[in-house]
């Protein structure tokens, strides 16, 4: 067989095999307990969020979480200034595949630059929703409209992109919405699997039987870390809430629940259609996806 004959397969082969991108788990760890004072002059570190290696058992910390002093923090490309009550996300100096922005010193020349952890995003929060979780909270009435739960007027902001979303509570989850960036909103709804319920339909298996639907092998994206108590673990799976394509909006692009999340085995439909609404490219999607997840996560009471 010439060579020539050998890259014409290689090539068939590269284009009829299916691309996926290959799912990545997130432990979300907690800093040791250690006493708080009332009046916070330093910022607090609530949480970090992990990358477990597919090849190894090590971790990798990729985003540290904060909540600001008492007396606020102002934080680059931000529209405005944090509260006590917000909570920000910085890029770990461990996480090295974005690059760090710089900042000029004053009256320094080119080379007299201060380097300063890079802010992946800013979760802003009401006085209403800062002052209160979702567990010390009463739990939404059985009946209640799906539509307007819960006056939320909490935001969420991607230094990175510019892209902010807003944020609603409704008797299924947490729906957030993109608003300014994208010619047309798109929006993502972190969904709770109610015990015994159906759960959407995962990426890989999005045109399986019902049958189908409960195997391992199609409800991998849906799954966290976590696979025992399910009834004592709540779980939330992260769909597209209607303008997509049916079969991208019945997919589950993330699974999150108490101890961490599961990220990816997104088609490459999937991908197209995150690029093409907004959420950007590669690392940009998963500090999307993530950052609403710290959301809920704190919503829960979980930090």
């Amino acid at each position: 067989m010439s060579s020539q004959d050998s890259d014409t397969e290689s090539s068939i082969y590269s284009q009829t095999k299916p691309s996926k991108i290959p799912k990545q788990t997130f432990p979300l760890a907690h800093p040791p307990p250690k006493f708080t004072p009332r009046l916070r002059f330093l910022p607090r570190l609530l949480l970090q969020i992990q990358q477990l290696s597919s090849t190894s058992h090590r971790v990798l910390p990729i985003l540290d979480i904060y909540q600001p002093p008492i007396q606020g923090k102002s934080l680059p490309k931000c529209p405005r200034k944090l509260h006590a009550r917000d909570i920000y996300l910085l890029q770990n100096d461990a996480y090295t595949n974005l690059p760090a922005p710089t900042r000029p010193r004053t009256g320094a020349g080119e080379a007299n630059v201060t380097q300063f952890p890079t802010t992946a995003g800013v979760i802003y929060l009401s006085p209403s929703s800062s002052s209160s979780c979702k567990r010390q909270q009463n739990q939404t009435p059985q009946g209640g409209d799906s539509t307007g739960e819960g006056n939320l007027t909490d935001e969420i902001f991607f230094p990175a992109t510019q892209q902010a979303w807003t944020v609603s509570e409704t008797h299924k989850g947490y729906k957030f919405t993109s608003v300014g960036a994208a010619k047309d909103g798109i929006t993502l709804e972190w969904r709770k699997r109610t015990p015994g319920g159906r759960r959407p339909v995962s990426a890989s298996g999005s045109a399986s039987t019902d049958s189908d639907a409960n195997t391992n092998t199609n409800t991998n994206n849906g799954k966290a870390c976590e696979e025992e108590f399910k009834d004592e673990n709540p779980r939330f799976v992260l769909c597209v809430s209607g303008g997509a394509d049916p079969r991208v909006r019945r997919s589950g692009l993330a699974g999150l629940e108490k101890k961490g999340l599961r990220v990816g085995g997104w088609e490459a439909r999937q991908v197209r259609y995150l690029e093409e609404v907004g959420l950007g490219q590669g690392d940009q999607v998963y500090t999307v996806i993530l950052t609403l997840g710290v959301y809920v996560s704190r919503a829960e009471g979980w930090l």
